[in-house]
């Protein structure tokens, strides 16, 4: 029989994880660390508004930067990596908006998994205020920064219309435009969905879906080399920070938008946890690592080239 002290206990700690004790909490923990960070919906309709590029930052890319020996499941920790992730981070370029979590400030709405990721993340190794105060550092001015986590409208929230909401508006993005696909061999953005069915036409290069940065001169070369004004969309991790503020330097408009087509397709078999997506790489699934061969023919016609893989 369950003792009154354990119902107590359990009753208490379903209080304490509820969605709005808990982020009252959590903004109470970093009412000092607070930071101009667009929702997603107003970082969206920027993205819409502008000609802009975005370069994204998780809580990956901070770890990178912020622990020297720790590496992530698709990219070993690099010194250079982590310098130049740090440099895009304070990049000034008035046409790239830099984009990091709005979570950092708030995680209401989200479900208790998200939650309890957010509010342990941020204290252990007091990584949220670390982070706070290396972003103060490098814009000591204050910047409205966008919310990285446009690209995960679905898993991480209590209800589906969240992403209901802002599927079609991130569509919206390359409605009509000719776009080049840069990501993982295993990626496959797109591919047995309808997320870019409104495109006017795809191309892509393929790079090695772990340890990216391996390349980089290789695949930003090739990327120079192949492109023809098209609008450029990254799914190569950390990689593809640097990569977005490196062609947004040289006037290529250019989004990283990572995870996307994956909560994409959590979002239309109504997937309640990281499951696997057959056929991508889908690297937060327990198996997520196998992926099979893809022959879907109009897939293999849109690569233009292949790098490191």
């Amino acid at each position: 029989m369950v003792s009154i002290k354990n119902r107590l206990i359990a009753i208490y700690e379903r209080i304490y994880a509820s969605d709005c004790v808990m982020n009252a909490v959590y903004r109470r923990n970093n009412k000092d660390y607070r930071l101009n960070i667009m929702t997603t919906e107003e970082t969206i309709e920027t993205m819409l508004e502008s000609n802009c590029s975005i370069a994204r930052f998780g809580e990956g890319e901070f770890e990178l930067i912020l622990e020297p020996y720790l590496d992530l499941g698709f990219q070993t920790h690099d010194a250079k990596l982590a310098d130049r992730l740090k440099g895009v981070l304070g990049n000034q370029n008035s046409n790239l908006l830099i984009c990091i979590p709005y979570a950092l400030n708030d995680i209401g709405g989200r479900t208790e998994h998200s939650r309890k990721f957010w509010f342990h993340w941020g204290k252990n190794r007091d990584q949220h205020h670390r982070i706070v105060s290396l972003i103060r550092q490098l814009h000591p001015n204050g910047y409205c920064f966008g919310d990285t986590q446009i690209t995960r409208p679905y898993i991480a929230y209590k209800t589906p219309e969240h992403g209901a909401q802002l599927f079609p508006k991130l569509k919206q993005l390359w409605e009509g435009r000719n776009i080049l696909f840069v990501e993982g061999e295993k990626t496959r953005l797109g591919v047995g969905n309808d997320l870019f069915v409104n495109a006017r036409s795809i191309k892509r290069v393929l790079c090695p879906a772990t340890n990216a940065f391996d390349h980089y001169d290789e695949i930003l070369k090739t990327i120079k080399s192949v492109w023809n004004g098209e609008l450029i969309l990254l799914a190569l991790g950390p990689t593809a920070t640097v990569l977005a503020a490196d062609l947004a330097d040289s006037g290529m408009r250019t989004l990283d938008l990572g995870h996307l087509d994956i909560e994409y397709e959590w979002f239309r078999t109504g997937a309640t946890s990281h499951d696997q997506v057959v056929g991508k790489y889908t690297n937060e699934a327990a198996d997520g690592y196998e992926v099979t061969v893809c022959e879907d023919e109009i897939y293999l016609g849109q690569i233009l080239r292949r790098v490191g893989c």
